[in-house]
């Protein structure tokens, strides 16, 4: 899609906040615009259009439809679906209408401010957002930055900016380095959901595991690469399976699976990537027993940078929050890894760092739960 000249974002909204909307748009700088206001004509050219409409409502579904259909260009696409039951077809209707974002109602200016810069919309400088005023919220932000580039890059098949995210891994180096590790996660959880907010776990953990582990710095550089774009091949799976709240059909699993070999086929077009990280981005999925994918690698077939990325990623999944479920705590976290190194999936010494990293102390050597 063609961006397009104007600067104006527009805050579509139905009859139920109008005051919201009001309040939202003089913060921000928009334009609010009601739903039976929101025609072709008022839409098009607009760099960038923010819905908070009642997705549950076929009639005004179908209004949305009507209006964006009729305004031909139009800049990304944010969706603000409500947070309680039915949230997840909400989700996939947003989806459907082709949200290039999508945040949860009611709207916070802080959180519609972070998204428009995430997706480069111009919006009024102010003083620093909430996220920056926190410790972590630099390293946080530019994380997401990266992010927001690379899935972008990989869907328009363009080139990827490799030393954005070289210069992001630095920050998040210094990030989490100050504020430490729960710390972060708990500010990645406050402003960022879905597949970002897992991505963004996995690095926060990665980088807290390298400086526990006193890894050399260019060491630590490929590790928060690569746990950064571990999932960037997400990019082409399907929201509705990404964000499906039940467990997936055997079907959706195997388009699931797809996921760290179309990232690999997109990196490997990429300059001055480590092999390192290739390798990582490729194989975080394997176990230590061959009963990983996409390749069934035992033992020593997986390097070491990729068994790390691998326990993170499971740490960064289980301390997600979502909508059907509160995230595990650092203790509960460890311990179901510690589980896993049992059952011969994971490396327990690696398990035994990140611990130390987020303050549960195991043994050395062989642990056992039962």
């Amino acid at each position: 899609m063609q961006r397009p000249a104007s600067t104006a974002i527009g805050l579509v909204h139905d009859e139920r906040e109008p005051e919201l909307a009001r309040r939202l748009a003089a913060q921000l700088g928009m334009v609010p615009i009601p739903l039976k206001s929101a025609s072709g004509a008022t839409l098009r050219g607009m760099q960038g259009v923010v819905y908070s409409i009642d997705l549950a409502n076929h009639k005004i579904v179908a209004k949305a439809r009507q209006g964006l259909a009729a305004a031909g260009t139009h800049g990304p696409l944010i969706f603000a679906v409500d947070n309680k039951e039915g949230y997840h077809r909400s989700r996939i209707q947003a989806n459907a209408l082709g949200a290039t974002m999508v945040l949860r109602r009611p709207l916070e200016p802080e959180k519609v401010r972070i998204a428009l810069r995430e997706l480069g919309l111009l919006v009024p400088e102010a003083a620093p957002t909430l996220i920056e005023a926190r410790p972590s919220g630099v390293s946080v932000k530019a994380a997401a930055q990266v992010l927001n580039s690379a899935f972008s890059a990989l869907k328009a098949g363009s080139q990827l900016d490799v030393r954005q995210s070289i210069q992001a891994s630095r920050q998040l180096l210094d990030g989490v380095g100050k504020v430490g590790l729960n710390s972060w996660l708990e500010t990645v959880r406050d402003y960022h959901e879905g597949t970002f907010q897992h991505c963004l776990l996995v690095t926060g953990a990665a980088v807290a595991y390298a400086r526990q582990a006193q890894l050399p710095e260019r060491d630590q550089l490929e590790l928060s690469v690569a746990a950064l774009l571990h999932d960037i091949g997400k990019a082409e799976i399907p929201l509705e399976i990404l964000d499906k709240p039940g467990r997936l059909t055997d079907a959706e699993f195997d388009i699931v699976k797809r996921h760290p070999t179309i990232g690999r086929d997109y990196l490997r077009q990429q300059k001055s990537l480590p092999a390192a990280v290739l390798s990582a981005v490729t194989h975080h999925h394997e176990y230590l027993d061959g009963s990983g994918y996409p390749e069934g690698l035992k033992g020593d077939e997986i390097d070491l940078v990729t068994r790390i990325l691998t326990v993170c990623d499971v740490y960064g999944a289980l301390a997600e929050r979502r909508s059907y479920k509160e995230p595990k705590t650092p203790q509960e976290a460890i311990l179901i890894l510690v589980d896993m190194a049992d059952r011969g999936k994971v490396e327990y010494d690696i398990v035994r760092t990140l611990g130390a990293a987020v303050g549960v102390v195991l043994p050395e050597g062989r642990f056992r739960l039962f």
